[in-house]
């Protein structure tokens, strides 16, 4: 299946230079933290960038790691690297702690830049001479420099993706063209900076000369404040993974629909369930489920929904590919399958990433020459020329002799089980195996229409072979990119469970209040302050909430810890004697 590519394109540098001429007072951001026009763009990065390789030696090709957040002075100082040519590595600030960003450099044996802060830099951005000569930065066309990401799917050693600039540019290009982008484009930067989608949700929208919305808040798992911004400043594109407009749907006052240009979901499977109850929510006039690993710059393919009638799939697609980009479907021996086969997904065309000091065999190199990546995915091309994703590679699971693939068995769950309405399905390392005593846990949440008392079972669909443990939970926990964290899903559930076997107590404290401490990550539980005051946050009330009701079967209101101004102890207090 393959797309033609284009044979001309525009770089980022280029495009943006080119409308600070055209559209000189458009704004490129704007947002509560202040409006940027294309012109102060453009002067500001380019001033930057060579106030960086003046004052900061860096050079073309070096990695330089850049701790910023969804702020204007974060979009200036990746585009000021860019100018140099130098390799982003971009951490998000709210995620940041140098110890473990160290050990990560430091294990991936390559040389990095010392640390830029994003938030540092905004001083040098008021004290620059714009106009100023900028005769040391490099010639513009094909840049040389880029992106770098670690990524490790589901297991082994973190491993670090160069993204070019090349492909970055002539990716958006083609993405940009395919999807009918233009100027007029309100873009919601509501991803990590850590997470790809990022970049191509700020340089697409740069490209086209359209608007980036910067929300009030920065940080990823707080959700209370993003409808607002969507409403105030009349967004039009968001891109997110499923998970995080779930909760925003489920967690927020839609009054009405939200009307939206464009409403993008990737990063991970998105189900019929929650493409519902996003439809309830937005009435965007293109909802298309995206598809592309990291590795192959971004995206690969796309899926347009048809909202009508999107209920007679038995999955949804995840598409078609951009163009420039060809995907097959191959077995075991690298040839193709058949219309209805599965597979595994191989991608080639532009955009083709590599790693860097970390074994590269996921590449290989077809007979025409072209270098095609095996992403691990595996899916089948339905009667309409679609692609659809069935699972990964690492998602196979082999136990007392029989294999399994968990995301086939969490699909078979929700289709025939009707007390379920989410569920995730997790393997053990062998030590969590010996302090659990199962092979699997399965996490799942009750359907609406599931009566409280009523309990599933999953003995039909999960061999007699297999043990397993059902953890019924409230909702999921989410890492920073939006996505379920089942590893730290795990964790809990293992430090809860290791703490109820155990014959003599850690603590002489309410165990009430030792939840709330682990769950909100601090030694000393104030009772004067209310749950935002503990530095409470949507994702971490979530956790909170589901946690207390599994253990103490307490039940509190979201709304009651996100805007109560009551002491949290009181709070619990006054639910637990309810």
């Amino acid at each position: 299946m393959e797309c033609n590519s284009l044979s001309q394109f525009s770089t980022v540098l280029e495009k943006l230079k080119d409308n600070a001429e055209r559209t000189p007072d458009k704004l490129a951001l704007n947002g509560d933290l202040g409006s940027v026009s294309y012109t102060l763009l453009e002067a500001q990065s380019e001033q930057l960038a060579s106030q960086l390789i003046r004052d900061k030696g860096i050079r073309a090709g070096n990695i330089v790691p850049l701790v910023a957040g969804r702020t204007n002075n974060s979009l200036i100082c990746m585009l000021a690297l860019l100018k140099v040519r130098a390799v982003v590595y971009p951490i998000e600030v709210t995620n940041f702690n140098a110890d473990t960003q160290k050990a990560l450099m430091n294990d991936s044996e390559l040389s990095f830049s010392d640390t830029l802060f994003a938030s540092d830099l905004g001083i040098t951005l008021e004290q620059l001479v714009l106009g100023a000569e900028t005769n040391d930065l490099p010639e513009t066309g094909i840049e040389s420099g880029g992106f770098l990401y670690f990524t490790s799917g589901s297991t082994g050693k973190k491993k670090p993706v160069f993204v070019s600039a090349e492909n970055i540019s002539q990716r958006i290009a083609n993405t940009t063209r395919d999807l009918g982008f233009d100027c007029y484009l309100k873009t919601l930067w509501c991803c990590s900076v850590s997470f790809d989608i990022s970049l191509f949700v700020t340089l697409s929208t740069l490209y086209c000369g359209g608007t980036i919305i910067t929300p009030r808040h920065v940080y990823l798992n707080e959700i209370s404040g993003y409808l607002n911004t969507i409403k105030q400043y009349n967004v039009n594109f968001i891109n997110q993974v499923p998970s995080f407009i779930q909760a925003l749907c489920e967690f927020s006052d839609f009054e009405e629909k939200v009307k939206l240009k464009y409403l993008f979901l990737g990063g991970d499977v998105l189900t019929k369930d929650v493409l519902m109850q996003t439809l309830s929510c937005f009435d965007a006039d293109v909802v298309a489920n995206i598809y592309g690993p990291t590795e192959t710059t971004m995206l690969a393919t796309h899926y347009v929904i048809d909202q009508e009638n999107y209920h007679n799939l038995n999955s949804l697609p995840i598409g078609k590919p951009f163009s420039g980009t060809v995907i097959e479907i191959l077995d075991e021996d690298m040839q193709p399958m058949s219309y209805g086969e599965v597979g595994e997904i191989y991608i080639r065309g532009i955009g083709m990433c590599r790693y860097l000091n970390h074994d590269n065999s996921s590449f290989i190199t077809c007979d025409s020459g072209t270098v095609a990546y095996q992403s691990g995915d595996f899916g089948y091309i339905d009667s309409n020329g679609d692609v659809v994703f069935e699972g990964r590679r690492d998602d196979q699971v082999k136990i007392s002799g029989v294999r399994l693939s968990l995301s086939e068995i969490e699909n078979h769950i929700l289709k025939d089980n009707h007390l379920v309405g989410r569920v995730r399905i997790a393997k053990l390392s062998g030590d969590i195996k010996a302090v659990l005593n199962t092979d699997l846990l399965v996490f799942y949440i009750l359907a609406d229409s599931a009566k409280a008392r009523q309990v599933p079972v999953f003995t039909n669909v999960i061999p007699p072979s297999v043990r397993y443990r059902a953890i019924r939970l409230d909702n999921f926990t989410y890492n920073e990119n939006g996505k379920v964290a089942i590893k730290e899903m795990i964790a809990t559930y293992a430090h809860f469970l290791s703490e109820q076997k155990s014959a003599v107590p850690i603590s002489h404290d309410d165990p009430r209040e030792q939840l709330v401490k682990t769950i909100l990550g601090i030694d000393h539980f104030d009772h004067s302050k209310s749950f935002r005051e503990l530095g409470g946050a949507s994702l971490v009330a979530l956790k909170l909430r589901a946690e207390m009701k599994k253990q103490f079967g307490i039940e509190i209101k979201i709304r009651d810890l996100l805007t109560s101004k009551q002491s949290l102890k009181e709070l619990i207090g006054a639910v637990s004697d309810a």
